[in-house]
């Protein structure tokens, strides 16, 4: 997932879980933005990136997942106990 600031300063790239991967910072960044503003624009950027990253996943997940259906963890990975049976 690749987030621009609004200001443009920055791109920052998340992972599926929000991770950064990669910040990119304009060439022009520093003539026109002080250090903290750029350090500013990365950490919003970031964050939006995140949170995108994750409603993107989730809505995947969620429309993978089989409606009103109990789901197991040993469906899905054979060999492994059912959160049911760990609790009890």
């Amino acid at each position: 997932m690749e987030q621009r600031s609004e200001d443009e300063l920055v791109t920052v790239v998340v992972d599926a879980v929000g991770a950064i991967i990669d910040v990119r910072i304009a060439s022009w960044a520093l003539s026109r933005a002080n250090t903290t503003t750029l350090g500013s624009a990365i950490t919003r950027t970031a964050k939006s990136a995140a949170a995108r990253a994750r409603e993107q996943a989730n809505e995947i997940l969620h429309g993978a997942a089989p409606q009103n259906v109990p789901m197991n963890l040993s469906d899905l990975v054979p060999g492994t106990p059912n959160f049911s049976d760990v609790l009890r």
